[in-house]
């Protein structure tokens, strides 16, 4: 008799757990994009990334992929930003976030970049037609550019200047750093880092720094996008200071 209480305790409890798992098992929820760095000058042979910005509202809420759905026909980008979250443990908050969104390539033309959630237009991507078929290892760019491995900003606490970092690997007995490319945008840097020599070559990867001193009026949320090998960016949303 007592072994089949036991039995039965075990069961209720063991289906308790379950189904409190299960319960709080995280919901997926669609949130609306706040703001959008898009940057300017990819063609059609780029590996495209834009950048959403938005607020997580809640204390349970993460980010997560987000769904992407591209119409060439209609020239539309549609982002659907997701976050996760389990609501039985949520309280209100306002943790700011970011978000690369990779859109691979696209064929030349100007795309209406489109909040999934909210069926709003947040801002045109134009893809220009590539001219140049210039081939470093597999892939065909418009450029040779450095294998950029990471970019940041320099801005100790009471500077008024901001210093831009190229961490880059250029196979130097063959090819070698040229220039870097530096273009304002609104709310976007666009770095591209030139590398010249003899493309086919196949010269051991050495490390190699940049630095350049930001423009003054490049204040505020910037994100820094940087061209790299095979049409490839390295992307960092900064906050530059006053």
């Amino acid at each position: 008799m007592n072994f089949r209480i036991a039995v039965a305790a075990l069961l209720t409890t063991s289906v308790s757990v379950f189904a409190t798992a299960h319960h709080e098992w995280p919901e997926i929820i669609p949130v609306n994009i706040e703001g959008i760095h898009v940057p300017v000058g990819y063609d059609d042979n780029d590996l495209i990334t834009v950048v959403t910005t938005g607020t997580l509202k809640k204390s349970c809420w993460w980010q997560a992929a987000p769904e992407v759905k591209v119409d060439n026909n209609a020239r539309t980008v549609t982002i659907k930003q997701i976050v996760h979250g389990y609501p039985s443990t949520c309280t209100d908050s306002a943790i700011p976030y970011h978000r690369q969104v990779e859109l691979g390539m696209l064929p030349a033309g100007e795309y209406a970049l489109v909040d999934g959630l909210t069926k709003q237009r947040i801002g045109t991507l134009p893809v220009v037609k590539a001219h140049n078929a210039v081939s470093y290892g597999p892939y065909v760019d418009e450029a040779m550019y450095a294998f950029v491995e990471d970019a940041y900003v320099n801005q100790p606490y009471g500077a008024n200047e901001a210093t831009l970092i190229l961490d880059m690997k250029v196979p130097e007995n063959c090819m070698r750093f040229k220039e870097a490319q530096v273009e304002y945008q609104p709310g976007v840097i666009v770095v591209k880092p030139l590398i010249e020599g003899e493309a086919t070559c196949k010269g051991e990867l050495k490390h190699y720094r940049y630095e350049t001193v930001l423009r003054s009026e490049a204040k505020g949320a910037q994100l820094i996008h940087v061209r790299s090998l095979w049409g490839r960016s390295v992307n960092r949303l900064v906050e530059i200071r006053d």
